[in-house]
Parts: structure tokens; C-alpha cells; sequence
């Protein structure tokens, strides 16, 4: 080989940019929590504690995920918490804004020269550094929430429950959907929906050693069981619109997010880390609707991890997951390929956005929102707002003429009778 022709070979290799992680976005399900509703098995079991809350053995498992979290997988990530490094987002639930800061506490847990000088009494409690929780109103819980607050994701998953192909994967369950309204008196057998959220509540009696009937206990496996099955089936993956109407708003902050993380200069090349903290239904709808096979309802602290790499020229996604921590935060992750990943070229910005381009796009997010959520804004509905004033108008002056004619046919009634 000639020396010219081996020196543009060496040079052209020294120009091939390094792949570095831009960014690592975690989604998570809250940690292990005590019973949200009283199934009043035993009257008065349930008064000491507080209904829904995170317990202790919830905290340690997230916090255990933090710390492990750094040492096992992400040993880039800034040591000491910076705001510009590192977000946090909960729905707004008490357990989930508390799973939050369980993890950032394991995550930064030393608290640092840097933002504690030696011989300084910490104000917080064993000095972990204090990380702000972004959060919204339930009602404005659109991004990680979007099933539910969308009624046409909502409508949707309603309709998957009466349909005969739901009706016919309950079947082999019939005896255990009887033995629970038995035991429970809930109702099952005529409201399946319910089912999974019974069951739900159910296991967090049994985890916190919560007495519940030996009946049940018996049949635990199968109980399971039937909850994986309806916890997952109201949610039809396949369905575009459901899928479209339930993330929409969660696209287009990710995608946004990204694409500000591939152009952020970080110290050392330091990842950009997006913590996210909310419920078993978000973590399975983000999952099922990228076309993960879930065979179970993610278990609390299950995480789904989306790494973001880039060359400078081009960037590549890895997705990865654990549904089924361990109690001390010991976690796998799990490579995975989501279905939009056709070839290793698929699995871009680009290829995750797919199906969500308008919303991604759009110029008002509100406007899309309404339009795929089967919701009017005052100006596409300015004829029914001028017939409803119409009406509460009418109503008013009915009202106040009855009140009128009652008290006319008062005074007269006080009137005295001349004989």
C-alpha cells in the first residue's frame, strides 16, 4: 500500500466521531404503596395508616433503583444534582411525587463538597440534596395521563370491556370473578371493569400483611393471573386513534426534549437525564402502543428506559425495561426493539415519531388536543354556546318568576279573611 494512499486512510479514521449518550429518559411506576380504598374485609383494619400513600418498603426500593441506577448502568450521570443536567416530572398523586424524590435521593446520594461545605448541618433530611418534582393539576394531567383525560382514549378502552372478545377471555375465570363477589360483595360479575382495580387492592392488603380471606388466598395464582389479564386487555394496543389520543402530548414533550439534547453542550459529555414518575397504566400504554408483547401489568417501580446516542451526525434510540424490580432496587435492563424499529436505521427521532407528526407539528398543542379528544373549543362551538346561554337565561327567568308567584301566594295567604 502506498504511504499517500495509507495516510487518507488514517485521517479519514480520525475523523469518524465518537457515538456518545446524549440522554437517558426513565419512565417509572410508582413505588409499593398501602391500599387506595377500604374493601372492608375487617372493619377498622385499615385506620392507622394513610390510603394510597407509598410505604417504606416503597421508598427503599426506589431509592435503591437510584443508586443503583448510577452504579450499574449510567456512571456518567452528574454526581450532584443540576437543573440544567437532570428533570423530574410525577402526576400529581402523593405516592408518585414521593417515588420521585425516593429516587433522586438514591441517585444523589452523597450530598458533595460541591453543594455542602465540611462541617455543615444539613437542613435536609440525611443531606440529600433537595431536587425539584415538576408536577400539574389532575385535571391538566394530559401528558402521562392522556388515557384518561382524553375521553376518546377513555371511551375507547370502556368499549374494549363489553365487547364479546373481552367477555370470552373472562370466561375460563368465571368461578374466581364469583368467589370475589362472594368474598367482596363488589359486584365483579357486572362491572368487569372493576376487576383489575379490586384485585389491584387486594395485593397491597396481602404485601403490607393486611388480613384478606383465606379463600382468596388460596386461589392467589389464578387471582393474579386474571389480574394481568384485565389490567392489559381494556387497553387496545393495536387501536391507532387510542393510541394517538392517550400519548399524543407525551410525543411531543419527548421528542421535543431530544431533540434539545442532541444540541446541549454538557461538562465531560455528561448525559442528560428525564425522570418520569407515574402509574402502571402509563408505563403498559407506552409500551403496548410501541409494541412490546406485555404479559404483565408492570409491578411497582417498573421502569422503561429510551437512551438517546449520537455521532454529531446521526442519532440512534435504544429502548430497554425492567417490570419487575427487586424490593432493594436490584434491576436488569432489558434490551427491546419497538415495531417501528423495521432496521437498525428505524430507530431514530425520526421512526419514534412516526404516527404522531401532527401533534408533533402542531403549532397549538390545545387546539390539536381538542380536535382528537372529541372536544370543542369556544370558537368551533360558538352556536352551541349562544343556544346554552339561551337556555340558562330561560331557566333563570323561569326560576325567578316561581319565586315570585310563591311569595305573592304567601302574602295573600297572611291576609285577613273578612266573614
Amino acid at each position: 500500500m502506498s504511504i499517500p494512499l495509507l495516510s487518507i486512510i488514517l485521517l479519514t479514521h480520525s475523523f469518524v466521531a465518537e457515538e456518545t449518550l446524549r440522554s437517558v429518559h426513565a419512565f417509572f411506576r410508582h413505588g409499593d404503596r398501602y391500599p387506595t380504598e377500604d374493601l372492608n374485609i375487617i372493619p377498622g383494619q385499615l385506620d392507622n395508616i394513610i390510603l394510597g400513600a407509598l410505604t417504606d418498603a416503597g421508598h427503599l426500593r426506589l431509592a435503591g433503583i437510584g443508586e443503583k441506577f448510577r452504579k450499574d448502568a449510567y456512571t456518567k450521570l452528574s454526581e450532584t444534582y443540576e437543573f440544567d443536567e437532570a428533570t423530574f416530572y410525577a402526576t400529581t398523586t402523593d405516592r408518585v411525587e414521593q417515588s420521585a424524590h425516593a429516587f433522586a435521593a438514591g441517585l444523589y446520594k452523597e450530598k458533595g463538597p460541591k453543594k455542602y461545605p465540611e462541617n455543615t448541618t444539613c437542613i435536609f433530611a440525611n443531606c440529600h440534596q433537595p431536587v425539584p418534582v415538576t408536577s400539574v393539576l389532575k385535571d391538566n394531567e394530559y401528558f402521562m395521563r392522556g388515557n384518561e383525560r382524553c375521553p376518546t382514549a377513555a371511551k375507547i378502552g370502556v368499549q374494549t370491556t363489553k365487547t364479546d372478545a373481552y367477555q370470552k377471555k373472562l370466561a375460563p375465570y368465571k368461578s374466581i370473578i364469583e368467589l370475589l363477589d362472594k368474598e367482596l360483595k363488589r359486584g365483579l360479575s357486572s362491572n368487569p371493569a372493576d376487576i383489575s382495580q379490586t384485585i389491584d387492592c387486594l395485593l397491597t392488603y396481602k404485601e403490607n400483611g393486611i388480613a384478606i380471606p383465606e379463600s382468596i388466598n388460596a386461589k392467589w395464582d389464578e387471582i393474579m393471573k386474571l389480574f394481568d389479564l384485565t389490567s392489559l386487555i381494556w387497553s387496545p394496543f393495536d387501536n391507532k386513534l387510542f393510541c394517538n389520543a392517550s400519548l399524543g402530548v407525551f410525543y411531543r414533550r419527548i421528542v421535543s426534549e431530544m431533540k434539545e439534547d442532541l444540541a446541549r453542550k454538557t461538562p465531560d459529555n455528561r448525559p442528560t437525564l428525564h425522570a418520569y414518575f407515574a402509574h402502571g397504566t402509563s408505563l403498559q400504554i407506552i409500551l403496548g402502543c410501541l409494541g412490546y408483547d406485555l404479559t404483565i401489568h408492570p409491578r411497582y417501580a417498573g421502569m422503561v428506559v429510551i437512551e438517546l446516542w449520537s455521532d454529531g451526525t446521526n442519532d440512534r434510540l435504544v429502548f430497554k425495561l425492567d417490570l419487575a424490580p427487586e424490593k432493594d432496587g436490584t434491576h436488569t435492563l432489558a434490551a427491546w426493539t419497538p415495531t417501528f424499529c423495521k432496521t437498525p436505521a428505524d430507530c431514530t427521532i425520526k421512526g419514534f415519531s412516526s404516527g404522531y407528526e401532527s401533534v408533533i407539528e402542531s403549532e397549538t398543542l390545545t387546539q390539536w388536543f381538542y380536535e382528537t379528544c372529541g372536544l370543542q373549543t369556544i370558537e368551533n362551538n360558538l352556536p352551541l354556546l349562544i343556544v346554552n346561554i339561551v337556555l340558562g337565561a330561560c331557566l333563570a327567568v323561569a326560576i325567578l318568576v316561581c319565586v315570585l308567584v310563591i311569595i305573592r301566594t304567601m302574602r295573600q295567604s297572611k291576609k285577613p279573611q273578612v266573614v
